[in-house]
């Protein structure tokens, strides 16, 4: 017969509680006796090993766990979760719009009638919808045109959504919302978007142009000099000297533009490239 070591008095009196209150007898109680005696056993440390030590990494382990960024399953790329103190954070402190793994657990009562056709309907209310979920393919046709008094492009967008039926699992989106969403808002936010980055694109060509216009200046500028100078066959005197210096002026002040140019170039491809408008949703 197997024989546990002696328990604490309080750990006996708990489990002749719980097996008096629970009526539990023969067999049942003596299992439930020799579970708790091992988990006793088990749980105590051995003579000389640092408690302290093991009471410090009980704690701080699951805080290192919550840090973590994501938490993945084997083979299942698409069950990435966001949990612990980066899930609290996006949610509560940071309240993106954009969070990373959209997800959520509601528990309901067991008591509710119909609850399975209730949580159902709450999952797709709360459902996030894309206009990328309900699209079926995009065409776009171009054509120049030569009527108007300046040449232009004309470009004509065909949407082909998706049926009711092969979302209607998934969101309670009608396809009546879908189309107020992309007639009321979606098409109001890309020719802004082509707008504001047609302009641009207008002021990077403008900053080429400055940059360009200043530097055949400053070339016109010394080609000028160098011709007075020849003309001129003078000695050098404190006179020309300070036409030196004049001109020496004159090429700083000119590379200080186009360095000014520069900047404002490099700020203006560095907004368009890294510009990155955010996805409206058309569910609720």
């Amino acid at each position: 017969d197997a024989q546990f070591q002696s328990i604490s008095e309080k750990l006996e009196k708990l489990i002749n509680d719980y097996l008096d209150q629970n009526n539990i007898t023969g067999q049942q109680k003596n299992d439930i006796k020799d579970m708790i005696s091992l988990k006793s056993c088990l749980s105590v440390c051995s003579p000389g090993e640092p408690v302290g030590m093991l009471a410090a990494q009980s704690v701080g382990e699951p805080s290192t766990q919550m840090t973590l960024n994501t938490f993945h399953f084997a083979g299942r790329g698409e069950m990435n979760v966001t949990l612990g103190i980066p899930r609290l954070r996006e949610i509560l402190m940071v309240a993106s719009k954009n969070i990373k793994t959209p997800s959520m657990e509601v528990p309901f009562h067991q008591n509710l009638q119909k609850l399975n056709k209730k949580a159902e309907r709450l999952r797709k209310s709360m459902t996030c919808v894309t206009l990328a979920n309900v699209l079926e393919y995009v065409d776009v046709m171009e054509h120049l045109d030569y009527e108007s008094v300046f040449r232009n492009y004309t470009y004509r967008v065909h949407f082909q959504f998706l049926p009711r039926r092969a979302y209607k699992y998934d969101s309670d989106v009608k396809p009546k919302q879908i189309l107020r969403h992309v007639e009321r808002r979606f098409i109001g936010e890309v020719v802004s978007n082509v707008y504001r980055r047609s302009q641009l694109k207008k002021d990077v060509v403008t900053s080429e142009a400055e940059k360009e216009t200043t530097g055949r200046a400053r070339r016109r500028r010394g080609e000028d000099e160098e011709d007075q100078d020849i003309d001129a066959k003078e000695p050098e005197t404190a006179g020309p000297s300070r036409a030196a210096d004049d001109s020496s002026d004159e090429e700083s002040i000119a590379e200080d533009e186009d360095a000014s140019a520069e900047k404002r170039r490099m700020r203006q491809k560095e907004e368009q490239e890294y510009q990155d408008p955010e996805k409206e949703t058309t569910g609720r």
